[in-house]
């Protein structure tokens, strides 16, 4: 009977340290205001409980309360992909680190985690956020008649800046002082800062395609890729696009 016992104890203790340590997920940098959605993806029964909460502490052992001032959970907090929106709004120039932790249990209650770090930056943090062309002009054959969209190349730089995939950086541009609105950046080229704005050939209509025609783009804000940061560029960049004139032609005659 002793030895029974004694052996009973032994599963019992064995069971209780069976535990995973929780996983890093890395480092995220945001922007106050911001939205972004993460998720868990692979793995995992259909029956596995999800759970999202944010700490203050690397341990997280603090649990931050969502709401103003703090961050909001857009989809609820437990399901595989959680939205969050990071409404922390700490002093320029100051960065707020929060804990973004999600647990999933599966069977007879067991679990792992995963946890990952994230750094808000103020929105108004604009230090640094910079934007300019490459160049002051480049020249085409009057570009309204060709039907050709226009790339120019200009510099990205900043600590708020964000250009990763779908937060593409936003400028507001007018052509020869007319409003076109906002176009996004495109991708790297050339230079790691250098990026390549596609500006669509109906913002160029050559009043008489005869003629040359000098086009003045006229950039005057931009978004960090969030939407949290709109900095405005004092004075405003412009850039040339220099439209040669077509020659005349007489219309076709048949003899």
């Amino acid at each position: 009977m002793k030895k029974l016992l004694f052996l009973f104890v032994m599963i019992l203790t064995s069971a209780s340290v069976f535990a995973q340590a929780g996983m890093d997920g890395g480092t995220h940098n945001v922007t106050n205001e911001s939205t972004f959605s993460y998720g868990v993806n692979e793995g995992g029964a259909d029956t596995d409980v999800y759970k999202w909460e944010v700490f203050s502490d690397a341990v997280c052992t603090a649990p931050v309360i969502a709401g103003v001032g703090t961050y909001t959970f857009n989809s609820g907090d437990d399901t595989r992909e959680v939205n969050v929106t990071w409404n922390n709004a700490p002093t320029v120039g100051s960065t707020t680190t929060y804990y973004l932790r999600v647990s999933q249990k599966g069977a007879h209650d067991c679990f792992t985690y995963q946890t990952i770090e994230i750094i808000i930056t103020n929105k108004d943090d604009n230090a640094g956020l910079n934007f300019a062309f490459v160049g002051t002009s480049q020249q085409e054959c009057s570009v309204d008649q060709s039907g050709t969209d226009i790339p120019v190349t200009v510099t990205l730089t900043g600590t708020s800046l964000v250009h990763t995939a779908g937060k593409a950086v936003k400028v507001k541009y007018a052509v020869d002082g007319t409003d076109k609105g906002w176009i996004s950046v495109g991708t790297t080229v050339g230079n790691p800062n250098e990026y390549q704005i596609i500006f669509p050939a109906a913002s160029f209509v050559n009043p008489n395609v005869n003629a040359d025609h000098n086009f003045v783009i006229t950039v005057s804000q931009m978004e960090n890729g969030t939407g949290g940061t709109i900095k405005d560029i004092t004075p405003a960049a412009t850039y040339t696009i220099e439209a040669w004139g077509l020659p005349s032609m007489s219309g076709i005659t048949i003899k």
